[in-house]
């Protein structure tokens, strides 16, 4: 943890500050503005740091864990927006030749505003953007689940296609409690599954203070099956691990579970701990080949995995399908167009040669 923060906090700090230089600093010469915007940028990144402490309490405010993330948010876009305009030699000059109408929009509001010159307003023009970008990227991350159907065709014969529900990343913790995983175990009811599937990163904080945001998970009676993220291991997994399994959840630690309904496919559905879970704990190490003892070679197998990265020990070991969460497929612009390199796959169904790949983007926020 204390290497975390000596990594985090300098990073954060290096963004906070080459905005404040590159995008703010030329807003205004007035002492007074510049003053506000300073108290701003420190404030906002106190709040950061804040954030980093205390928001896996589950007394921390939902509402000021929000605006952290928002703030965190907003200076991520004008980062960039910041680094991207540096980096191509944007000045407002040959800015404004490309986007013509800019010079005009300008002229227009200088007949109110005789304050604002033309580099002015065209860096205020990119805060602007970076607060669009911020405002339609977090709506997208706190809109709730969106339910995505996606036909798998197992080549077996069956009367009736076998019905997987798919969770992941849901993040229980001082934000998503128990108001929201009641609207997600509703939908789940709703699509009437033959099987619920949990890919990792369920829970986020203190197992001992919000186990009790699990307990709408008790009126699920189809089976859930549950493989560990890597947050779990950050509060003490076996114990969350104890309070999935008192809700329902069925762990699959290298193992793996047969349905073999006369109506249904034969399914083949082995689990995997997440990739870093040795570290925590010593008998939780990722062994793809153990998770298929006792498949039969008739069976449709899917292997359960928190990252992507298990893809390509799942495609070695001859399963079919793999269905994987931990990406949030970015979440955030422009987080969505890096994401990719540090993943084989980041949201979406994918095909790696003879195995279906399934990213769950984020069922949390």
């Amino acid at each position: 943890m204390y290497i975390f923060f000596a990594l985090i906090i300098p990073i954060l700090g290096l963004m906070w500050a080459y905005v404040g230089i590159r995008l703010f600093g030329s807003l205004s010469d007035s002492p007074i503005y510049q003053s506000i915007l300073l108290v701003f940028l420190i404030g906002t990144f106190c709040l950061q740091i804040w954030r980093l402490l205390v928001m896996r309490n589950p007394k921390a405010s939902p509402k000021a864990v929000n605006t952290a993330f928002f703030m965190l948010g907003l200076i991520c876009q004008l980062f960039f927006i910041a680094l991207l305009k540096d980096l191509l030699g944007l000045t407002y000059q040959n800015f404004s030749s490309l986007f013509s109408w800019l010079p005009q929009l300008h002229d227009y509001f200088q007949i109110k505003t005789s304050w604002l010159s033309l580099s002015q307003f065209y860096d205020l023009s990119f805060i602007l953007a970076g607060l669009i970008l911020n405002i339609l990227s977090m709506k997208n991350a706190f809109k709730g689940p969106i339910v995505k159907t996606i036909p798998i065709d197992s080549g077996k014969k069956a009367l009736t296609p076998l019905r997987i529900v798919q969770i992941s990343d849901l993040h229980v913790g001082p934000i998503i409690q128990t108001e929201y995983v009641e609207k997600v175990v509703e939908q789940i009811l709703n699509l009437q599954p033959d099987i619920i599937v949990a890919t990792g990163d369920i829970a986020d904080g203190d197992a001992t203070k919000l186990w009790i945001h699990l307990e709408p998970f008790r009126k699920i009676q189809q089976p859930i099956l549950y493989v560990t993220g890597n947050h779990e291991y950050y509060w003490k997994a076996a114990e969350w691990i104890r309070h999935f399994e008192n809700v329902g959840f069925r762990f699959l630690n290298n193992q793996g579970i047969s349905f073999n309904k006369p109506e249904h496919p034969a399914v083949w559905i082995g689990g995997v701990p997440d990739i870093q879970g040795k570290r925590f704990i010593n008998t939780h190490q990722v062994d793809v080949k153990k998770s298929l003892e006792g498949a039969d070679p008739g069976h449709f197998k899917i292997l359960l995995a928190h990252q992507p990265k298990v893809c390509f020990e799942a495609e070695e070991n001859c399963y079919n399908m793999m269905m994987c969460g931990h990406t949030h497929g970015g979440q955030l612009f422009p987080f969505t167009l890096f994401v990719g390199f540090f993943n084989p796959f980041s949201k979406g169904l994918n095909q790696l040669k003879n195995l279906k790949v399934y990213a769950n983007i984020v069922t949390g926020k």
